[in-house]
């Protein structure tokens, strides 16, 4: 389970899905935003599935996977201080597709870990574009 300080509180949200730079799969999206490194000290994460993808079972089905697989991905980071310390300055915001919704569960898992990756090698601050 991710604990309390992992997870972005309403405001944080809203801040970062606003300003953060959006990265695409056909599956899933992310928005990272990297806060200034003064204000919190760890990266943290939300997991968004839409109303109309599915009825609240099924959205809170998703989330806990999604969770599940960002928790398996955090443990495989290297824990070198300059990858660490530019993570932790990240808020992560997934955000399940409607192709995401009909995939099969390891293709999601896949496109998370590919999303990630492609962040992390997004250079700059919070320039808004498509990857």
């Amino acid at each position: 389970m991710l604990s309390r300080d992992r997870r972005l509180n309403k405001a944080d949200f809203e801040i970062a899905f606003a300003r953060g730079r959006q990265f695409r799969h056909p599956l899933l999206a992310l928005r990272c935003y990297r806060r200034a490194a003064d204000e919190h000290d760890q990266l943290r994460a939300a997991f968004v599935v839409p109303k109309k993808l599915a009825k609240a079972a099924g959205r809170n089905r998703w989330r806990r996977r999604l969770r599940h697989w960002f928790y398996e991905i955090l443990q495989l980071l290297p824990e070198n201080q300059d990858n660490m310390a530019k993570w932790n300055e990240c808020d992560l915001i997934f955000m399940l597709t409607a192709q995401g919704r009909e995939a099969k569960p390891q293709e999601v898992r896949r496109a998370m870990s590919e999303l990630w990756k492609k962040a992390l090698r997004s250079p700059g601050r919070n320039e808004s574009s498509s990857g």
